[in-house]
């Protein structure tokens, strides 16, 4: 069996718990840790800076929490699923976060598509709890921050949108709950709903998205499913 847990990180909240439930598995377990941190090629150089950072900061984490567990950190280049993908071939296992930092990859689209008719922009953020947590090993209340963090993090992002795009008349929510029902709700007062699409859940979904599935045989209006672009080196 192979000797060493890989966990993916990418500075979200949810990387950091899901380091938190890698170290207290390794431990359990008496395996290595490989903490690895996926940048896609023809990322902008201070992206690269960003993800490099990130990765220091999981593997500071780490070695801080292991009590002397063989910590290892990687940064890798290419497709994020890809090399994923790759490292669990050869590991006992592979943790990532339940959520990642991509909640805001459909702005873009959005903001435009708001600018070209004279729409207003309303950004719905939904957390969902876990039903199962793993990160119950990090202690009492780590889901609440887990909550505060992610919920402080899309904020912040919205109000860059918003500040970067005074002509765009932006709001912004965030609800507990299933994805797909506050969507709808939401829905029931737009001319569109754009959601991104991160090709997890299923089949249909590794076309869509499983939120952007869901949301689409739900919703009245319009939907728009935002792929990501291929990124060029």
């Amino acid at each position: 069996m192979p000797g060493h847990i890989v966990v993916g990180v990418d500075g979200s909240p949810a990387a950091r718990a899901a380091v938190d439930w890698a170290v207290a598995e390794a431990r359990s377990r008496s395996l290595r840790l490989r903490v690895v941190h996926a940048c896609e090629q023809g990322r902008q150089e201070h992206a690269m800076g960003c993800c490099a950072s990130s990765l220091a900061f999981a593997g500071d984490r780490a070695r801080a929490l292991s009590g002397g567990l063989p910590v290892i950190t990687e940064l890798l280049a290419g497709n994020v699923v890809d090399r994923l993908l790759m490292e669990a071939a050869t590991a006992d296992s592979v943790v990532l976060g339940s959520r990642g930092l991509g909640e805001l990859a459909a702005m873009a689209y959005a903001v435009a598509h708001a600018r070209a008719h004279g729409a207003r922009l309303h950004a719905v953020h939904v957390w969902r709890t876990p039903a199962v947590s793993p990160y119950a090993v990090a202690g009492d209340g780590v889901l609440m921050d887990l909550y505060q963090e992610d919920t402080r993090a899309v904020a912040d992002g919205v109000d860059r949108w918003r500040a970067e795009n005074p002509d765009v008349e932006i709001t912004h929510a965030a609800w507990v709950g299933h994805p797909v029902s506050v969507l709808t709700e939401a829905a029931a007062s737009a001319d569109l709903v754009v959601v991104g699409s991160r090709g997890l859940g299923g089949f249909a979904a590794a076309i869509m998205g499983s939120v952007g599935h869901g949301v689409l045989h739900h919703v009245t209006c319009p939907v728009a499913v935002v792929r990501p672009r291929a990124r060029t080196a």
